[in-house]
């Protein structure tokens, strides 16, 4: 009986040194972190992640032998569930790289989408649809050219031209006339009445067709009585308070342009504006 019990002890003893002769030498162990690697959001300190475990199962044999009849790799996959929840992950399986957008690149984005009239402040250089709808208007109004916003690109810029469009439209609603457009000049400048715009002489062409009237109308009226070209007074009618530019305003027009040696075409163009502005009182 002592002889098979020693036996037993004798078999036992050689499993546990064939156990550790069969260990790999280069196990790999249990990478930790750091307390500052977990503000990454991904590992927790003291977590192992991506243990790789061997293990060997032996027999006893009757004789006292042992005999190896597997050899088995673990993962810790079987902890994977644990490890999850923790917040570790596998070395094959690594955290998306998608990265949700940056609150910059959201606010860069918002800048960038069209925005309506009104919505911000507007000055000298910029641009986008806002600056496109003042123009708009602007020109609606006889305020500006339309060709003298320059475009690039498809959108107009709030360039010099602009500003003094502005400065006109502000002495005009009687705002401070600095050429920058508030968000809360918009729903003026959108209600706005063209008979109140004091249309500079020469801003638009004059034709008697289309029964124009305004303020360019009553100061080329004023400047052909001082020039000693008055339109007869009797076939004179006004609309909205301004003359309307009829035939015998033309005809005096003409007039005026020969008696000071330009050509009687009966059109504001520059010379014959600088020569009435000359009558000015």
């Amino acid at each position: 009986m002592k002889s098979e019990q020693a036996k037993i002890i004798k078999s036992l003893l050689v499993s546990a040194t064939l156990a550790l002769l069969h260990s790999p030498a280069g196990a790999e162990e249990a990478p930790r972190v750091s307390e500052g690697d977990a503000g990454s959001g991904n590992i927790i300190p003291g977590e192992t992640c991506g243990l790789r475990i061997d293990k060997n199962v032996y027999k006893l044999m009757r004789d006292g032998g042992t005999k190896l009849i597997a050899a088995h790799r673990s993962h810790s996959s079987h902890r994977s569930h644990r490890s999850s929840r923790a917040g570790c992950y596998s070395r094959t399986s690594r955290p998306s790289k998608t990265r949700t957008a940056a609150p910059q690149a959201l606010y860069s984005q918002d800048a960038q989408m069209p925005r309506k009239l009104g919505e911000r402040a507007l000055g000298q250089g910029m641009r986008g649809a806002d600056v496109d709808e003042l123009v708009a208007y602007l020109v609606r109004f006889y305020y500006l050219h339309e060709e003298d916003a320059s475009q690039a690109s498809g959108e107009s810029e709030y360039n010099s031209k602009v500003v003094d469009a502005v400065r006109h439209f502000q002495r005009d609603a009687g705002y401070v006339a600095d050429g920058k457009f508030t968000a809360a000049m918009a729903d003026r400048l959108k209600q706005w009445d063209a008979a109140r715009t004091t249309i500079v002489l020469g801003f638009r062409p004059l034709a008697v067709s289309a029964k124009m009237s305004g303020f360019d109308v009553d100061t080329l009226v004023e400047l052909l009585i001082a020039a000693g070209c008055a339109p007869d007074g009797a076939k004179l009618t006004k609309q909205e308070g301004h003359y309307v530019f009829t035939d015998d305003i033309l005809t005096a027009l003409k007039v005026f342009q020969a008696t000071h040696g330009l050509r009687p075409t009966g059109d504001l163009d520059e010379a014959t504006v600088k020569k009435l502005n000359g009558f000015r009182k």
